[in-house]
């Protein structure tokens, strides 16, 4: 109905740029400057855990689940990170010459898809880290 029923206030520094409900039904958010991800329960309680991304990969723009607790980030300098708030993220892609505005997991195979504002759609194998196909939707 287009009404806000609850409103959870100083999250991060600046604008969060993507919300990412988990299918445990926890949320998970990245604010775009100060390039942190925050979990949050069902209820929008913050948990208290959360990560720091370096700041050379750039704010983060969009956030999405992988197998098991892994997340996907793509960032504002074109990186797509994997892994985990225990373990950390790494740079798993550096493939599209401007922003990566999309990003959705498959959800059985090990493959990704990436969308950017260099107009390419392009879908990744994950464990080779090579693209399976490429479409310009330009």
């Amino acid at each position: 109905t287009n009404t806000i029923s609850r409103l959870v206030r100083n999250l991060h520094e600046g604008s969060i740029f993507s919300l990412c409900v988990l299918k445990n039904g926890n949320v998970v958010t990245g604010g775009g400057k100060d390039g942190r991800i925050l979990y949050l329960d069902g209820s929008l309680n913050p948990t208290g855990e959360g990560a720091q991304i370096e700041d050379h990969f750039g704010g983060i723009r969009t956030v999405s689940e992988g197998r098991g607790s892994q997340l996907l980030i793509g960032t504002t300098r074109n990186c797509i990170l994997v892994g985990d708030i225990e373990m950390g993220f790494c740079p798993a892609m550096l493939g599209h010459t401007e922003e990566v505005w999309g990003l959705a997991s498959h959800p059985t195979l090990p493959q990704f898809a990436t969308a950017g504002h260099d107009r390419l759609l392009q879908m990744w194998d994950s464990l080779s880290h090579s693209v399976v196909w490429s479409k310009d939707i330009g």
